[in-house]
Formats: C-alpha cells, structure tokens, sequence
C-alpha cells in the first residue's frame, strides 16, 4: 500500500516574498546587533556565515568589513542563499528567545505541531507550503495577543517567529499537510 500524501517544500529565501524591503533590514540589523548576545556556538555559526556567504569586495574575510558592508551584503544573501537565510533567522530567533518561546505556546495552544522552539530550524529543508485550516496571520497574532497581553512585540516579528517556528510559509490554506 503506498501512501498518496505528499510533502512540498519551498527553498527558505523564498520567505523574501513576504517581507517588506525595511522589515528584512531590521531583522538583519537585530542578528548584527544581538552578536554579543549569542552563545558561543551561535557567535562561531554567524562568523562562519558571513566567511562562507558574503563575498566583499575588497576584504579576503568578510568579516573584517566595517558594519554598514556587511548589512549591505547580508541583505544581498539572505535574499538569494537559502541557506544564509535560513541560518539569518534562526540566529533571529535565538536573539527574540522571549517571543519565541511565548509563540510556540501559542502554537501548540492552537494544535499547531511544531519543534521545540530551541531546535536548529536550519537542518530542514525548507518551508512546508500550507497553514492549518482556518489559520492566518492576523488568527496567530490574535491568539498570541489574547495570551501575552503584556507583550510589545511588533506584529512583523510574531508573523515571522510564526512561520520560523512552524516551518511553514502560507501559500496555501487546507492543503493536504495542513493537518499535520
């Protein structure tokens, strides 16, 4: 018996279809800024990230590049590199720990089935391509709100975390992992 069900998923850079020019410059900004922030391990990832997917003219190690070249480059490759994208938002995500943890709450509140909220999202490989039925931005938002009343987190940045944690970028609703 084979089973008829099949899984799609859509390289992660494809979330730049998503997200405004200045909200994907803000999360870049919040990945550069949380730096000192990270754990060690995520320090090591990022430097490597930038060495392996940035390529700046002028500077064998792009690390060395003042700040405003490296935005400039990261923005470039977050765009076009599934991978430096995904590796982008999971560091994101390690800098929001708050709001990731709250949001994987919410999720599972909901019914959604999601990973740990600590697990290193950047081994998937991609976005699954549908949401649960009846679910949308403005439901997780709601429900995320109605939990965490005291929260100040913009609306972009429960959207983002919801689609981060989830694995999920909605392109379609009710499709066939949609219960899953």
């Amino acid at each position: 018996m084979t089973d008829s069900r099949s899984v799609e998923f859509i390289k992660f850079n494809a979330i730049n279809e998503f997200m405004l020019e200045e909200y994907r410059l803000q999360v870049i900004q919040t990945v550069f800024d949380s730096f000192s922030r990270l754990s060690p391990e995520w320090q090591r990832r990022m430097v490597n990230g930038i060495k392996s997917y940035l390529s700046i003219p002028g500077f064998r190690n792009p690390n060395q590049a003042p700040l405003v070249l490296k935005m400039r480059h990261a923005v470039t490759a977050f765009q076009k590199n599934a991978d430096f994208c995904a590796l982008t938002l999971q560091i994101w995500s390690e800098a929001n720990k708050e709001l990731r943890a709250e949001l994987a709450e919410t999720l599972i509140s909901k019914g959604w089935n999601v990973l740990p909220p600590e697990v290193d999202r950047t081994t998937l490989p991609g976005f699954l391509t549908s949401w649960p039925a009846g679910e949308d931005y403005d439901t997780v938002e709601s429900a995320y709100k109605l939990k965490n009343p005291a929260s100040n987190a913009p609306p972009d940045d429960i959207r983002l975390m919801a689609v981060w944690l989830s694995g999920r970028l909605p392109l379609k609703q009710n499709g066939p992992d949609a219960a899953q």
